[in-house]
């Protein structure tokens, strides 16, 4: 028998405490066995006043990166995407899911999915320092990281290459191609059909953010 109880404080900090029915040794108790407290002694364990001293040593969770400041939907992505690649290019699919747009792009020897992602972080965000340590700096100060991989997704012989980039204002864009039209698939052709520098220019843009035009 498994008894719990559980208190939330308006900052949404938890205490939670669960008496198990599972013996020392490790030998599992009958269902029926009740265990040495009551649910009312639970709740007044995690109603004690002494846990407020812990969680106000608990560290703030981090924040999560909003998307793009100027709330480009998924299909408005797609659609950018399909605006900037090469025009001797075919964009056969479109698609999007929350903060992500892809197209699928055709050079006539093989389906290639092309993936974005926009954000916009604090520019001091030390995770955002981690990611772009040894990236290259432009002129403008934007950082640029390249990536070439195979896909963890699986799909045999897929291969992912990733330009990512961070403005000096925490505006991020990451820009994927896959050497098959979508993730899990087997690889259609040997390499993405966008190159590293054309994934660059992709990813710099000003069309993903609309007020640069």
């Amino acid at each position: 028998m498994v008894l719990t109880a559980r208190l939330t404080y308006k900052d949404g900090k938890q205490v939670v405490v669960r008496q198990s029915g599972v013996r020392p040794a490790g030998e599992a108790a009958s269902m029926g066995t009740p265990g040495p407290l009551t649910r009312e002694h639970l709740s007044a364990v995690a109603a004690s006043g002494g846990w407020k001293a812990v969680l106000s040593r608990m560290p703030e969770p981090p924040a999560e990166p909003s998307t793009s400041t100027d709330a480009m939907t998924g299909n408005q992505m797609a659609e950018t995407i399909a605006a900037l690649v090469p025009s001797n290019l075919h964009v056969s699919e479109q698609g999007s899911s929350d903060g992500f747009g892809h197209a699928v792009v055709d050079d006539g020897h093989g389906k290639s999915l092309v993936g974005v992602n926009v954000q916009q972080w604090d520019r001091d965000d030390p995770r955002m320092r981690e990611v772009f340590g040894t990236a290259e700096t432009l002129s403008d100060g934007t950082r640029v990281r390249v990536d070439k991989s195979t896909s963890r997704y699986g799909g045999s012989g897929a291969v992912v290459w990733t330009v990512d980039t961070l403005r000096t204002d925490g505006f991020r864009v990451v820009v994927q191609a896959l050497n098959s039209r979508a993730f899990t698939l087997p690889a259609s052709r040997d390499e993405p059909v966008l190159g590293i520098p054309q994934l660059r220019d992709v990813a710099l843009s000003g069309a993903w953010r609309r007020s640069e035009g």
